[in-house]
Formats: C-alpha cells, sequence, structure tokens
C-alpha cells in the first residue's frame, strides 16, 4: 500500500481508511520526507506569486543579490519587520524556471541565517482570473475556505505547531465574517456587492485578503490575485512549494467543478456546532477534516501525502522557542 499512498498515478479516497489503513498511513506519513519538485502539474492558465518576508538581514545586501542574479524579483523594505524586508517575485505558473528561481531565493536566505521564525509571514498570491467573476464560484470558494480555515491555518504554520507572534494582528482569522458575508452574497445579484464586502470594508490584515482582486464582470485578467497571509515565514523551499499548491489547488478544484456542493453546502450548515474556536482548532489535528479536505481538492494521492505530513508536523524545526502550545497527538478512530 505504501507505493500508492505516494503515487501521483493513484487517487485513494483517504475519508474511506479504516482502523488498519489509517496505521500504515501515520506510519509511512512519520518517515517520510517531502520532495522539491520542478512541475506540480498545475494548470498553466493559473498564476501565482509570492512575498517572502525576513528579519535580521538588511535589505540592501537581498537587493544587491536580486539584482545580481534574478532581476525579476524586487527586494522591499517592510517597517513591520526588524532589520529586514520582504522579497517579491513575479507573476508566474507551474514552470521549472520559476521553481528554479525560488529555491535560489530561499539558499541566499538561509545562507546568510535570515530570520523568518518570529514576525516575518510567508504570503502567497493566487491568480483569481479562472473564477471569471462568476457569483457560485466565488461563494463555493468561501465556503471552502470558511469550513476548513482551521486545517489551512494548521497546515500553514509551515514547519511549526503554531503561529509568528503576530498573526492575529495581521492574518486574522476570518471565519466568522465570512459566514457573515456569504448569507449577503448569496442574496445579491451584483458582483459589486462582491466588492464591497471582500475588498472595501474588509480590513487587509485578515489571513485572505481579497485586495487585489476586481470584481467586475468586464474586468478579468492575471493581475486579479487573492492573497493568502496566515502562511508562517519560511526561508524554506518545499513549504514554499507546498503552500503554493495547496492553494492553487483550492482555486482549481472550485474553477474546474470538482467539488459536490451538496457536500460543501452540508459543512458550512454545520459549522455553527462547532464548541471550539477556529483558533484552538488550528493547535490540534483534525484527522477527519484534514482527510476530508485532500480528497476534496487533490486528484493524486502524492500531493495529500504532501499536504498531511506538513499539517501534522514532524520536521526538524518541531522543538522551536515558537511551540509553546503542542500538537495533540491523533487519535486513531474505528470503522
Amino acid at each position: 500500500m505504501k507505493n500508492e499512498l505516494l503515487s501521483e498515478n493513484k487517487n485513494s479516497n483517504f475519508c474511506e481508511f479504516n482502523k488498519d489503513d489509517l496505521n500504515f498511513f501515520y506510519n509511512t506519513i512519520q518517515s517520510l520526507l517531502i520532495d522539491y519538485r520542478y512541475n506540480l502539474g498545475l494548470n498553466k492558465e493559473l498564476t501565482f506569486g509570492v512575498e517572502i518576508e525576513y528579519e535580521g538581514l538588511y535589505y540592501g545586501k537581498t537587493e544587491k543579490f536580486l539584482n545580481k542574479n534574478l532581476n525579476d524579483w524586487e527586494s522591499k523594505v517592510d517597517n513591520f519587520l526588524y532589520f529586514g524586508g520582504e522579497i517579491t517575485s513575479p507573476i508566474m505558473n507551474d514552470d521549472k524556471t520559476f521553481w528554479i528561481e525560488l529555491k535560489t531565493v530561499c539558499e541566499f536566505l538561509q545562507k546568510y541565517q535570515a530570520n523568518v521564525r518570529d514576525n516575518a509571514g510567508g504570503h502567497v498570491h493566487i491568480g483569481a482570473n479562472l473564477f471569471n467573476n462568476d457569483k457560485n464560484l466565488w461563494i463555493k470558494f468561501l465556503k471552502l475556505y470558511v469550513c476548513y480555515e482551521h486545517v489551512l491555518y494548521r497546515f500553514g504554520y509551515g514547519e511549526c505547531i503554531n503561529e509568528r507572534k503576530l498573526l492575529e494582528e495581521y492574518s486574522k482569522f476570518l471565519g466568522n465574517e465570512f459566514c457573515y458575508y456569504i448569507n449577503r452574497l448569496n442574496k445579491s445579484k451584483k458582483m459589486r456587492d462582491f466588492q464591497v464586502l471582500l475588498d472595501e470594508e474588509q480590513s487587509k490584515f485578515g489571513g485572505i485578503n481579497f485586495k487585489h482582486v476586481i470584481f467586475d464582470e468586464k474586468i478579468c485578467n492575471k493581475f486579479n490575485t487573492i492573497e493568502f497571509r496566515f502562511p508562517n515565514g519560511t526561508k524554506n523551499e518545499i513549504i514554499w512549494q507546498n503552500n503554493i499548491n495547496v492553494f492553487a489547488n483550492m482555486v482549481l478544484a472550485i474553477t474546474e467543478n470538482k467539488i459536490n456542493p451538496e457536500f460543501l453546502d452540508y459543512k458550512y450548515n454545520n459549522l455553527q456546532k462547532r464548541s471550539i474556536s477556529t483558533r484552538n482548532l488550528s493547535h490540534l489535528i483534525c484527522l477527519e477534516d484534514a482527510l476530508e479536505f485532500t480528497d476534496l481538492i487533490f486528484d493524486n494521492n502524492l500531493d495529500k501525502m504532501y499536504f498531511l505530513k506538513q499539517y501534522f508536523k514532524n520536521f526538524d524545526y518541531a522543538l522551536s522557542e515558537r511551540n509553546s502550545i503542542l500538537s495533540k497527538k491523533i487519535t486513531l478512530g474505528h470503522k
């Protein structure tokens, strides 16, 4: 079964695993090492980019490196970071050139021991052009995000078990607000209402940001991007790639109609029954929801396993100072 779990050609339904399957799966996850890939098999029309925040390294040194080696990447000052800055990528797609360049940037930050552990975030922009300003697709996407926000945040913590220090200030949880927006948007007939609620009324410091999206029936291009702001900072190219792959597949699962809308509505309607906050849930392993999420957005076992490896947190950094809250150990239920 191990070969099947790590296969790009198999698409098992992880939610149907029995107790023996889950035990085998968990043992496989424990020893799994995520490979850095130079092609993820994503739709080439889907664009993306990254904003890599760091501290403890003079931004001028970074700028000099980029000007010499990667002219299309930019170095910016960020006044919210201590003696550091932000590296911004060009608009890219699933191309070997981008993955090589991303790895080059991460190796530079590793070489000069930049700090990404305390205040730095790792923002990922995913193109919204494939939504074609379709109201129904946008609502489905919002429901998908809300239903699995706790899973996404824990995954987004990357190598660490819990969030960076300033996450609640600059990348806050939005589940409750989005439920209010969704209920209003369901009654709306104009994309302008999406612009008002998701752009003009929403703070830019949410875990997901729509400030770069133009909700207009006549305008939809590659410069429209959804910004995922909640991931912790990292200088590990594998974590960056894993983050991009998950957020990209969320968009593709919606735009390619891979998710059963009745099931999504069922999940959304049961949100109010939760007795624990989304933030607290993000510090736990919610096995059923995590397996469910992978089945919804991925079409192969390898992507699912890579997501779950990062979600479970079996990294060398597991004992970092940031881990003031320990992970709840996985509980294997029975079916």
